[in-house]
C-alpha cells in the first residue's frame, strides 16, 4: 500500500501532501488532451481518480490526522494534507 510506504518515510511531525484530479474531471482532462491542450502522458498516469472523501479515509485508516482538504485549479484538482500520529 503506497500509503503506508509514504508514511514510513515521514518524521514524527512529518506531513504527507497529495493531490489528485478528481473522478468528474476524467472525462474533460481526456477531451483536453485529446485535442492536444494537455498531456495525454501525464493524463494515462492516473491509474485511479479519488475524491476528497476516499483520500481522507485512505489517510485515517494509515494513522494520519487531516490538517485540510480541499479543491484548486478550478475543481479540477484536489489536494490533501495529512499529519503523521
Amino acid at each position: 500500500d503506497f500509503i503506508k510506504k509514504y508514511r514510513s518515510y515521514l518524521t514524527p511531525e512529518g506531513l504527507l501532501i497529495l493531490t489528485t484530479p478528481p473522478p468528474r474531471s476524467h472525462s474533460i482532462l481526456k477531451f483536453l488532451s485529446n485535442l492536444g491542450i494537455i498531456s495525454d502522458d501525464e493524463i494515462n498516469e492516473h491509474k485511479h481518480y479519488f475524491t476528497l472523501d476516499q483520500l481522507e479515509k485512505l489517510l485515517l485508516e494509515n494513522g494520519f490526522q487531516i490538517k485540510e482538504r480541499g479543491k484548486f485549479l478550478f475543481g479540477f484538482n484536489s489536494f490533501i494534507v495529512g499529519a503523521k500520529n
